[in-house]
């Protein structure tokens, strides 16, 4: 079922706005259930090793599951899953290099949106240029003032979309896994920023599973949303 998707992404999607990848990413869900693209995972020992190689540990506390990618950076798409009893903070508030959308498929996210503005509270900035390597460095480049604009709560069944200007950041709840689905676009906005109380240079490690530790971790999510939906996957 995965090449299904894979395919139906190269030949038909449209990634050029955010409202594009809002429409793929709801086809996606709706035409080509998750567990059925997970199973494919699980059952193919090369494409389990290939989605673990792209796959790792995010420094902002959840795991980043990179099914499908395009090889000429069109798109991705990607499983993000925060582990409840992981969560000990909220993640940096950040920018991206592209547009996305995002599904929400189980638990809960909380979300804060940001505006740049001089009464607002002062955070270091840290430039985050295209990764590559085992790690990726968060460059300072000076201070500035950030305004809360919008909070708010997102449960399962719930989906937006966002342009790479947006400056947000998401958590879940503690002893809540949330399980969502991403897409997005062509990184056209690097270097994108990381907003951070001030500090020395910031550099983290990508922490990737074995294909083995995937293994795990994609039926742990499959647990999950089989919960979420009573068993109707």
């Amino acid at each position: 079922m995965i090449e299904l998707v894979s395919r139906w992404l190269e030949t038909n999607a449209e990634f050029s706005t955010q409202e594009h990848l809002e429409a793929c990413l709801l086809k996606i869900v709706e035409q080509w259930p998750l567990d059925g693209v997970l199973g494919a995972c699980l059952a193919n020992a090369e494409l389990l090793a290939s989605v673990a190689a792209r796959s790792y540990r995010h420094a902002n506390g959840f795991d980043r599951i990179e099914l499908i990618t395009s090889v000429a950076g069109r798109y991705s798409l990607r499983l993000h899953a925060w582990w409840g009893q992981d969560t000990a903070a909220h993640e940096n508030i950040h920018s991206h290099p592209w547009c996305f959308a995002s599904s929400v498929l189980a638990g809960k996210l909380w979300f804060e949106q940001y505006v740049e503005a001089t009464k607002g509270e002062q955070v270091a900035v840290f430039l985050y240029s295209s990764p590559s390597g085992e790690s990726y460095n968060l460059s300072p480049a000076g201070d500035t003032a950030l305004q809360l604009v919008l909070r708010g709560g997102m449960h399962a069944g719930s989906s937006y979309s966002a342009h790479s200007s947006l400056i947000h950041r998401v958590w879940t709840e503690p002893n809540s896994d949330t399980i969502t689905l991403m897409l997005h676009g062509e990184g056209l906005a690097y270097p994108s920023r990381v907003f951070a109380p001030s500090g020395a240079d910031r550099v983290f490690y990508r922490d990737r599973p074995s294909p083995d530790g995937l293994r795990a971790t994609l039926e742990r999510i499959r647990g999950v949303l089989a919960a979420s939906t009573g068993g109707r996957l």
